[in-house]
């Protein structure tokens, strides 16, 4: 509780100044004015610079406003914050690096901060995945999910998402029987996935096969996300 009262207490009027000024600074980020967003964050950091956390907001809007060098330097005072906040401000440090520099110096930055921690968890490792799945390094992707996969077992809420991004990755690579096996498999865990349903009717469509089963799962897709127009657009083609 005394930790807790440093870094915020409510009988402390400067960090209910503070706080009220942060809100107003989070309401100007997400309408997308982030020079208003800024001023008012300083305002807040001044009643209260113990508030470590709240630096976050203020790094991305630096990152927003594409102040790269600011951005960087705010995620690496949020480094030293704890593993979570390091692993946050390491994700966007490489995004950081591969506008400024290139993809191979991202992914050689973000592998040697993830050596550096000790026993990562499941998040770290799905984070990774992505990483490299949004960069088309679909290998490297599928090895990152199958450590989550080893990790987390069928009634996690994340697995069904795991093994339908194993199967985009498979199929990006032609990969096809392994590509539907993942699939299929995040639909046996959790069925009304209509994206899903839609991903793998979908690629059945482009090499003519299983059509009226392709139809039937873009009818259920269809049932449980009206008025999608990707659904719809499958479900015509169909």
């Amino acid at each position: 509780i005394e930790k807790v009262k440093k870094l915020y207490n409510c009988q402390n009027l400067n960090h209910g100044i503070s706080e009220l000024f942060y809100i107003i600074a989070n309401l100007y980020s997400s309408e997308k004015e982030y020079r208003n967003s800024n001023f008012y964050f300083r305002i807040s950091n001044f009643f209260n610079p113990d508030f470590g956390p709240n630096i976050i907001l203020l790094a991305q809007n630096l990152y927003e406003l594409k102040q790269y060098d600011n951005a960087l330097q705010e995620f690496l005072k949020l480094r030293k914050l704890g593993n979570q906040y390091n692993w946050y401000a390491v994700k966007n440090m490489a995004n950081i690096i591969e506008i400024q520099r290139s993809l191979s110096d991202s992914v050689i930055f973000l592998e040697n901060k993830v050596k550096l921690i000790k026993n990562p968890n499941y998040n770290i490792f799905y984070d990774l995945a992505n990483f490299y799945r949004d960069n088309k390094q679909y290998e490297k992707s599928i090895e990152f999910y199958t450590k989550v996969l080893n990790l987390i077992d069928d009634n996690n809420v994340l697995t069904p998402k795991v093994y339908y991004r194993i199967g985009t990755c498979y199929e990006s690579l032609g990969e096809y029987k392994f590509s539907e096996k993942n699939i299929k498999k995040s639909l046996s865990l959790l069925p009304d996935q209509p994206y899903v349903l839609n991903y793998l009717a979908y690629s059945w469509l482009e090499r003519k096969i299983n059509l009226k089963e392709s139809i039937s799962m873009l009818e259920k897709a269809n049932s449980l996300k009206e008025n999608d127009p990707y659904i719809i657009d499958s479900l015509g083609w169909g």
